[in-house]
């Protein structure tokens, strides 16, 4: 995974693919795959610097239809690759049905719209994020917040797109988990663990801490009552201000108290 889904942290994977093939180097060759698709139109992603075989990618991610693809490094000839489906000789024998020609079309023009505007698209909700994150320092104050992504000074190592913050103050009598914040929000789409999860999956990431959070080093209190909120290409500072104002009251709703 070049860079997790839940707190945008962004992962060494060039350096871990290096060393797992140095040290792997007497056993035969070594293939690397890394998940880019959180990655896509919020960071430069080149196959060649991260040294990797394989690499996947899809598009919903980066506002193209829901659809993926896979990158090999010359598949068949440097690196293998089977087919899961058998027929057909469509895609050079690798995946055989009929090819998906409208989607496979969106997906290549999202892709080139994120290849010719990528330092925009970036410039843009890097800005957008350090305001919100100023904003929520500003309504909320220190005590009972808690960012659970990278810091924003680091850019490089967290998703300009990102952010993972939890609401807990031992003061608070108030028990409750992030799913009292998410259901007190009405114009805010946000998520408690991965959003992509299933609805199971994610009212079980709801009722026990994710797993993420807690193997980053964030507390049980803290990781059950935060949410991931994420920034589009089109984000507004009004919209964030509107954000604000709603995760402010659905906290203080779900605490029964003002912060």
């Amino acid at each position: 995974m070049l860079s997790n889904n839940e707190t945008g942290a962004v992962f060494p994977v060039k350096e871990v693919m290096q060393k797992v093939k140095e040290k792997l180097a007497s056993h035969g060759n070594v293939f690397c795959h890394t998940d880019a698709a959180q990655s896509i139109g919020k960071m430069e992603i080149n196959v060649n610097d991260l040294n990797v075989d394989y690499l996947t990618i899809v598009g919903h991610k980066f506002y193209g239809p829901r659809i993926g693809a896979l990158y090999a490094k010359k598949p068949g000839e440097i690196t293998p690759l089977s087919p899961i489906f058998f027929g057909g000789n469509q895609e050079r024998g690798f995946r055989s049905g009929t090819e998906n020609t409208p989607m496979i079309i969106g997906l290549g023009a999202a892709a080139r719209l994120v290849n010719d505007n990528l330092e925009l698209y970036i410039k843009h909700m890097y800005e957008m994020k350090l305001y919100f994150l100023g904003k929520l320092r500003e309504v909320f104050g220190n005590d009972c917040m808690h960012f659970n992504h990278p810091m924003i000074d680091e850019q490089s190592k967290c998703l300009v797109n990102t952010i993972n913050v939890g609401f807990y103050s031992a003061e608070w009598s108030t028990d409750f988990t992030a799913s009292a914040i998410l259901n007190n929000m009405s114009k805010v789409v946000a998520s408690a663990g991965a959003a992509c999860h299933s609805p199971q999956n994610q009212q079980a990431s709801i009722t026990k801490p994710s797993k993420v959070l807690i193997k980053s080093g964030v507390s049980s209190d803290v990781a059950l009552r935060s949410v991931r909120l994420s920034l589009g290409r089109q984000t507004s500072k009004q919209e964030v201000d509107e954000a604000v104002v709603q995760l402010y009251n659905a906290v203080c709703m779900a605490a029964q108290r003002k912060i």
